[in-house]
C-alpha cells in the first residue's frame, strides 16, 4: 500500500509496468469526506508513445466508504494516432461491479482507434458518448495533456492532482493540489454557512446561503456571499466561483484553453455531493441517496445510464443470472433426491 496523504513521487513508481499505485493509494485522514486523485504520465517509445492516465475518487459518508479507481492505458504511433486502448482490469466504477468495463473498452476502441490523440476536442466528444463520466474525464484530460506536450516538442511528461474536501460544523473546506511538469498550483476553498442549507427528496441542496472564498497560490480569485433557492441556482453560483479558479490555474501553468486536465471543473459536483451529506441520515438510506446523487451527477435528469449498462445485460448481471440459475438447479436436484429417498423408504 502506498502510504501518502499527498501526491506521490511518480519518478519512484513504475507507472508503465503497473498502475497499481492508483488502486493502493488510500486517504488515511478520516476527516476528508471526499478525496479525488488523478493524473497522466506520457513517455516516448521506439515507435510511438505510451500513456497511462487515471482517476480515483474516495468517499466517506459515516459508515459508508466507497472507492472508484479507474486506470486507462493508450499506445500511439509516431504520428500520435491511437493504436490500442485498454482499461485496467482492477478498475471499479461508481456502480461497483455492475460497471461493465469490457463493454466500455470495446466501445472506446470502435470510436478511437486510428484517431489522432492530439485532437483532444474530438476525443473529448467521442469519449463522452459512452456516458461514463469517469472514463470521459480521464481520456479527455490525457488527450489535452498530451496535446500540450506535443505542441511544445516534448516526448515525456507527467501531471497529477489531488483534491480533498472536509466538512465541519460551519460548512466545508477544500484543497486542490495540482502538479504539471514540475510546477505546482494550490487552490484553497472555504464555504461558511450563513444559514443551514435545505435539501430535496433526492438529497440535492435546494437552498444555500453561505460565504465562499476561493484562492489560487494564496491569491484570492473569488470572495462573495452566495444565495440560491433552488438546485440550479446553487450549482451555477458554485460553478461561477470555481471557473475563476480554473482560469487562474490555467494562467499559472500557461496552458491556455488546452488545459482540460484539472479537477477544478469537477469540484462543483464534488461540493454538491459534500453538501448533500448534511441532509443524509442512517447507513443504508445514506448509501441509497449517495448512489442516486452519483447517478444524477454522472448522467443528468432523466437520461439513460452509462453504455456499460445499456448494451444488454452487463457482465455482473450475467454472472448473477447464472448464479441464480445454478442455485435453482441445485435446489431442484436436492428436492428430487429427497423425494426419491422417501419413495424408496416407502
Amino acid at each position: 500500500m502506498l502510504k501518502t496523504d499527498g501526491l506521490p513521487e511518480l519518478s519512484q513508481l513504475d507507472v508503465f509496468k503497473s498502475p497499481c499505485f492508483v488502486f493502493d493509494l488510500h486517504s488515511r485522514e478520516k476527516k476528508d469526506l471526499i478525496t479525488r486523485y488523478r493524473g497522466t504520465v506520457c513517455r516516448k517509445l521506439p515507435a510511438g508513445f505510451e500513456i497511462v492516465s487515471w482517476q480515483k475518487s474516495m468517499y466517506r459518508f459515516g459508515g459508508l466508504y466507497r472507492e472508484v479507481p479507474i486506470a486507462v492505458r493508450a499506445e500511439l504511433d509516431e504520428s500520435a494516432r491511437i493504436v490500442s486502448i485498454t482499461i485496467d482490469e482492477e478498475s471499479c466504477g461508481s456502480q461497483g461491479k455492475s460497471c461493465d468495463f469490457a463493454c466500455l473498452e470495446r466501445s472506446l476502441r470502435d470510436k478511437l482507434i486510428n484517431r489522432p490523440f492530439t485532437q483532444f476536442s474530438q476525443i473529448y466528444k467521442d469519449a463522452g458518448t459512452t456516458d461514463c463520466l469517469h472514463v470521459f474525464e480521464i481520456l479527455s484530460g490525457a488527450s489535452a495533456f498530451f496535446a500540450v506536450l506535443w505542441d511544445s516538442g516534448r516526448n515525456d511528461g507527467a501531471e497529477q492532482e489531488m483534491v480533498k474536501i472536509s466538512p465541519d460544523s460551519e460548512g466545508l473546506t477544500a484543497e486542490n493540489v495540482h502538479e504539471v511538469l514540475g510546477k505546482k498550483a494550490v487552490t484553497q476553498i472555504s464555504l461558511r454557512h450563513n444559514a443551514a442549507p435545505t435539501f430535496g427528496k433526492k438529497g440535492l441542496p435546494e437552498s444555500i446561503d453561505a460565504h465562499l472564498s476561493v484562492s489560487v497560490n494564496g491569491r484570492s480569485v473569488s470572495e462573495s456571499d452566495i444565495k440560491a433557492d433552488d438546485f440550479p441556482g446553487c450549482y451555477s453560483r458554485l460553478n461561477r466561483a470555481y471557473t475563476r479558479a480554473y482560469h487562474a490555474e490555467k494562467k499559472f501553468f500557461a496552458a491556455g484553453g488546452k488545459q482540460r486536465f484539472s479537477n477544478l471543473p469537477s469540484l462543483v459536483g464534488l461540493t454538491v455531493l459534500a453538501l448533500s451529506r448534511e441532509g443524509m441520515s442512517g447507513t443504508f438510506s445514506r448509501a441509497a441517496k449517495l448512489e442516486n446523487i452519483l447517478i444524477f451527477l454522472q448522467t443528468g435528469e432523466g437520461r439513460e445510464g452509462c453504455i456499460g449498462f445499456r448494451k444488454g445485460l452487463n457482465m455482473n448481471q450475467q454472472y448473477m443470472l447464472k448464479a441464480a440459475a445454478g442455485a435453482a438447479l441445485g435446489c431442484a436436484a436436492l428436492a428430487l433426491g429427497i423425494a426419491l429417498k422417501r419413495r424408496v423408504r416407502l
